[in-house]
């Protein structure tokens, strides 16, 4: 078995679902002899372990155990999330990020993924976007995630290491999505139906993890669903396939926020990629 080591911060929703996916498949395992995971909480540590991964409670502000954690390890996957509220936001991602990086130096680190967010386009013209596109989000959120993107690229060229950032579009899957929040829509009022919808399913975004650990690419992929819909058309269809009310859909106030469209033409080229999931 190698001695290669891969170390999954923030194993929640997409970590734990990578980790297992990494954990069930022979080659992985032959390349990586241990998958250390990391959460905050002991509960969960114990979890972990009975799923077969190396559990470690970890803060990122811990500097010195994310040190001795980072020291063995050849790749590491980056799935943190914070609360809505920015300052969450600032201290997971923007001092997590710094946090990592100046724990990451002197380690044996060859391979950064790193998960973030199409938050960063603030486009609202429903035109599409790619990975050329301008991004100047409006919301602070969105900004502080830019902030964290460019000093992870910039902090793993430095220090020689390729990292991706996959930005994400709103994630759905088994306990996870909007199809949960539906019956809380069902015959309420709602003006935002002419905007976009991009959805990436949990299985893809393992899917790209699994890949990008062996075709190597320093830069930023975009993943989502082939086909963006509308959100009146989604809900809609939700709504009547549970025999659930409509929702009763109003003119919105002033000029409508039509969301953007994501293009991820780039990561299936880059990744010989076909989705699990194209539409949703």
């Amino acid at each position: 078995m190698s001695n290669e080591k891969l170390i999954v911060i923030g194993c929640g929703y997409i970590g734990s679902a990578a980790g297992a996916a990494l954990l069930g498949s022979p080659r992985h395992r032959e390349r990586f002899g241990e998958i250390i995971a990391t959460t905050t909480t002991p509960a969960r540590a114990e979890e972990l372990e009975r799923l077969g991964f190396t559990p470690a409670v970890l803060e990122l502000a811990d500097e010195s155990r994310l040190r001795d954690l980072l020291a063995g390890c050849s790749a590491a996957l980056l799935t943190i999330a914070a609360g809505r509220k920015s300052s969450g936001y600032r201290e997971v991602y923007l001092d997590g990020v710094r946090h990592f990086l100046s724990d990451a130096r002197g380690s044996n680190l060859r391979r950064i993924i790193y998960t973030s967010s199409i938050a960063v386009y603030g486009q609202e013209d429903g035109g599409w976007v790619d990975e050329s596109s301008p991004v100047e989000p409006a919301a602070e959120n969105g900004r502080i995630l830019i902030e964290a993107e460019r000093m992870l690229l910039r902090g793993a060229g430095e220090l020689g290491v390729i990292a991706t950032v996959l930005r994400l579009s709103g994630i759905y899957g088994p306990d996870r999505g909007p199809q949960n929040l539906v019956a809380g829509l069902a015959g309420k009022k709602r003006s935002d139906g002419g905007a976009w919808l991009n959805l990436v399913h949990r299985d893809d975004i393992v899917q790209a993890i699994l890949k990008l650990l062996e075709i190597p690419y320093h830069g930023v992929l975009n993943l989502s669903d082939d086909q963006p819909t509308m959100r009146r058309d989604y809900y809609d269809r939700l709504l009547a396939a549970a025999g659930l009310p409509p929702i009763h859909w109003v003119a919105p106030p002033g000029k409508p926020s039509l969301g953007k469209r994501v293009r991820n033409e780039l990561i299936k080229k880059t990744l010989g990629m076909t989705l699990l999931h194209p539409t949703h």
